[in-house]
């Protein structure tokens, strides 16, 4: 009985010290505001609005966790009309998540810029996951996207690109839709794995180097024709449902597939060379040229 005691008044401390470590935030945010390494974890407990002209900064390392609070469009968001900057480092990404229901997809809103009224945000060195939306902008989207080393994991919007979108060093997993956009886009070794849908991109330009597209359900779909062309290299392409949708104009390179059902289809004025085609479905479904 005793040691039942003992046990229960230490459960009860370690409990107390776990809440007691953590920061609940929540409303208005007015003056300018560091979310400090010391004072992480931060617990959202309700919508956050960074107000005009003021900054949030969010110190590498911090992690942010978001009260869940239904799925029916009252999903919790930080929203800026004034600065967010979180830029994390290498070895201290900033994090971004559910609070509890971690394999959710839109467990909470994302972050809404109201670039409308001078609303902006600085980020990379990122980990986002759980969002409707990561980056919801109301007034048009960034000329320029570049990410290093972020990773975006069950959300329904991970990256949406305007125009250009350069991946350095990123992961993207278990996503309804990974990319979504237009125009230019660079990844070099990226992670693509258990997406929905992958690479859903209207693209002038695509380049791809060192690259692992596995096990989802549509790999890349290129939705219009490439007018600058395509490069991709050295990449993977692993039980896929589809790997490679609408390649045109350009080359695919040293590349492999391997146990998709489709490969490669509707490739149109495509070269591909030194690549390896094995235990597909489909390989290979050629369109002209």
């Amino acid at each position: 009985m005793k040691f039942k005691i003992v046990f229960a008044i230490f459960s009860a401390l370690i409990l107390w010290q776990i809440a007691a470590a953590q920061t609940n935030v929540s409303g208005g945010i007015y003056t300018n505001t560091t979310w400090t390494l010391a004072n992480s974890p931060y617990l959202m407990t309700n919508n956050i609005v960074v107000f005009p002209g003021v900054t949030l900064t969010i110190e590498p390392g911090v992690e942010v966790r978001v009260s869940e609070n239904g799925l029916s469009g009252a999903q919790y968001y930080l929203e800026t009309r004034g600065t967010i900057n979180m830029v994390g480092q290498p070895s201290a990404p900033i994090t971004f998540r559910a609070d509890t229901a971690l394999t959710t997809i839109g467990a909470w809103a994302g972050f809404r810029i109201k670039n409308s009224q001078g609303g902006s945000i600085n980020y990379n060195y990122v980990n986002i996951s759980n969002a409707v939306t990561c980056f919801d902008y109301d007034a048009g989207l960034p000329g320029l996207i570049q990410l290093n080393e972020c990773h975006f994991s069950y959300n329904f919007y991970a990256v949406v690109v305007d125009f250009e979108l350069i991946a350095e060093n990123c992961t993207f997993k278990n996503n309804d839709i990974a990319v979504y956009g237009w125009s230019n886009f660079t990844f070099n070794n990226c992670v693509f794995d258990n997406n929905l849908s992958t690479l859903f991109v209207y693209a002038s330009r695509f380049e791809m180097n060192d690259c692992i597209l596995s096990n989802n359900n549509l790999g890349i779909r290129l939705n219009s024709s490439s007018l600058n062309g395509i490069l991709v290299k050295n990449t993977l392409f692993d039980n896929n449902l589809l790997a490679f949708d609408n390649p045109n104009n350009g080359l695919i390179d040293s590349c492999n597939f391997i146990n998709n059902v489709e490969a490669v289809t509707n490739a149109n004025n495509l070269n591909i060379i030194n690549s390896n085609f094995d235990n597909n479905t489909i390989a290979l479904q050629v369109g002209f040229g």
